[in-house]
Protein backbone atom coordinates (compact mmCIF):
# COMPACT_ATOMS: atom_id res chain seq x y z
CA UNK A 1 0.00 0.00 0.00
CA UNK A 2 2.83 2.41 0.84
CA UNK A 3 4.47 1.72 -2.53
CA UNK A 4 1.23 2.61 -4.29
CA UNK A 5 1.03 5.81 -2.28
CA UNK A 6 4.54 6.77 -3.38
CA UNK A 7 3.59 6.15 -7.01
CA UNK A 8 0.58 8.42 -6.52
CA UNK A 9 2.83 11.14 -5.06
CA UNK A 10 5.18 10.78 -8.01
CA UNK A 11 2.31 11.15 -10.48
CA UNK A 12 1.02 14.23 -8.69
CA UNK A 13 4.53 15.70 -8.59
CA UNK A 14 4.81 15.31 -12.37
CA UNK A 15 1.41 16.92 -12.81
CA UNK A 16 2.34 19.81 -10.53
CA UNK A 17 5.42 20.53 -12.65
CA UNK A 18 3.39 21.04 -15.81
CA UNK A 19 3.57 24.69 -16.81
CA UNK A 20 -0.13 24.97 -17.61
CA UNK A 21 -1.19 24.57 -13.97
CA UNK A 22 -1.43 27.60 -11.73
CA UNK A 23 -0.70 27.74 -8.00
CA UNK A 24 -4.31 27.04 -7.07
CA UNK A 25 -4.29 23.82 -9.09
CA UNK A 26 -0.89 22.78 -7.71
CA UNK A 27 -2.26 23.36 -4.19
CA UNK A 28 -5.20 21.09 -4.98
CA UNK A 29 -2.73 18.36 -6.01
CA UNK A 30 -0.81 18.90 -2.76
CA UNK A 31 -4.04 18.53 -0.79
CA UNK A 32 -4.87 15.35 -2.70
CA UNK A 33 -1.49 13.90 -1.72
CA UNK A 34 -2.05 14.66 1.94
CA UNK A 35 -5.57 13.24 1.73
CA UNK A 36 -4.21 10.05 0.17
CA UNK A 37 -1.72 9.80 3.02
CA UNK A 38 -4.52 10.10 5.57
CA UNK A 39 -6.61 7.58 3.68
CA UNK A 40 -3.83 4.98 3.60
CA UNK A 41 -3.21 5.48 7.31
CA UNK A 42 -6.90 5.02 8.04
CA UNK A 43 -7.48 1.92 5.94
CA UNK A 44 -4.38 0.25 7.37
CA UNK A 45 -5.59 1.07 10.90
CA UNK A 46 -2.44 3.04 11.61
CA UNK A 47 -0.29 -0.03 11.01
CA UNK A 48 2.19 2.00 8.94
CA UNK A 49 1.69 5.33 10.70
CA UNK A 50 5.31 5.89 11.73
CA UNK A 51 6.51 5.01 8.22
CA UNK A 52 3.91 7.30 6.65
CA UNK A 53 4.78 10.22 8.92
CA UNK A 54 8.44 9.84 8.08
CA UNK A 55 7.72 9.46 4.37
CA UNK A 56 5.61 12.63 4.32
CA UNK A 57 7.73 14.81 6.60
CA UNK A 58 11.15 13.82 5.27
CA UNK A 59 10.45 13.16 1.61
CA UNK A 60 7.31 14.71 0.23
CA UNK A 61 5.86 17.64 2.14
CA UNK A 62 8.62 20.17 1.49
CA UNK A 63 9.28 18.86 -2.02
CA UNK A 64 5.67 19.40 -3.02
CA UNK A 65 5.31 22.72 -1.24
CA UNK A 66 8.38 23.94 -3.11
CA UNK A 67 6.60 23.14 -6.36
CA UNK A 68 3.31 24.71 -5.23
CA UNK A 69 4.99 27.99 -4.36
CA UNK A 70 7.53 27.83 -7.20
CA UNK A 71 10.52 27.92 -4.91
CA UNK A 72 12.73 25.66 -7.00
Amino acid sequence: MVEQLIKFFEEKERDMRKPDFDRKTRKIFFDQCFGALEFVNRITNGEHEAELVELWSKNWCNKLLTIVYELD
